[in-house]
């Protein structure tokens, strides 16, 4: 559902999957992913984040998605 949702936005201009999202410790989840290991104010396109979230269940992409495109959306 989160890249589905992220496919409209996309398609009706409302998010850009190039844009540069930067990570903060407090984004940070526990559980599957890399995100966590990543240096805080890193810098990561939302591309990037939905792969993450699709090849290795990155729990922290997915929470930052959701953030970004809505949980109401999603």
């Amino acid at each position: 559902p989160i890249l589905l949702e992220a496919a409209e936005q996309i398609r009706a201009g409302t998010f850009d999957a190039e844009e540069i999202h930067v990570l903060t410790d407090s984004e940070k989840a526990g559980g599957d992913g890399v995100l966590k290991n990543y240096p805080n104010r890193s810098r990561i396109a939302y591309r990037d984040l939905l792969a993450l979230m699709i090849e290795v269940s990155d729990n922290t992409a997915t929470n930052i998605l959701i953030d970004e495109l809505g949980m109401d959306a999603v």
